[in-house]
């Protein structure tokens, strides 16, 4: 009897290994992962944007600021660290700010203030606000967390042992 359970056991484990790895996977398309600069960490960008241009980089942010430029999107994020699975690291406080130009009008809706989002993008160079230079991002892609604001802010009742 325990003999068939061991030979079912490696493929039980088989399967469960594949479907938790397809969901990692699943934040943005292969190609853009597969492309990306894994390597260079948003500070080392932060503090020389112009010797990273071109690089590709996985990024997360919460948005700051929508603005149109023509039929271009400027969006400003504040950095948000991200697990390797491209998910957004919660308990963490916002970063530094970076910039990110979409080549479309995007809906203010879908990135309103507060929105969390995982992004890639393409090294460009910085933008100026106030005297000081930010990182400037090309859009690649991106994933908009719908939910994760709310994860990141729990209501009162999370802190007092009370259900939502």
């Amino acid at each position: 009897m325990d003999y068939p359970m061991k030979q079912k056991w490696p493929i039980f484990l088989a399967l469960l290994l594949l479907m938790s790895t397809s969901a990692c996977n699943a934040v943005l398309s292969e190609q853009v992962r597969s492309t990306a600069n894994e390597e260079t960490l948003f500070e080392e960008i932060f503090e020389d944007p112009k010797q990273h241009v071109g690089k590709i980089i996985i990024l997360g942010g919460e948005v700051l600021r929508l603005q149109y430029k023509g039929q271009q999107t400027e969006v400003e994020f504040a950095e948000i660290p991200l697990y390797r699975t491209g998910k957004p690291a919660l308990g963490f406080d916002p970063g530094e700010h970076f910039f990110v130009i979409f080549p479309y009008r995007v809906d203010e809706t879908l990135l309103k203030k507060g929105k969390v989002i995982t992004v890639a993008g393409r090294v460009i160079g910085t933008h100026n606000v106030r005297g000081f230079d930010y990182p400037l991002f090309a859009y690649e892609e991106a994933y908009v967390w719908d939910k994760l604001r709310q994860d990141r802010f729990p209501s009162y009742g999370a802190f007092l042992g009370q259900s939502s």
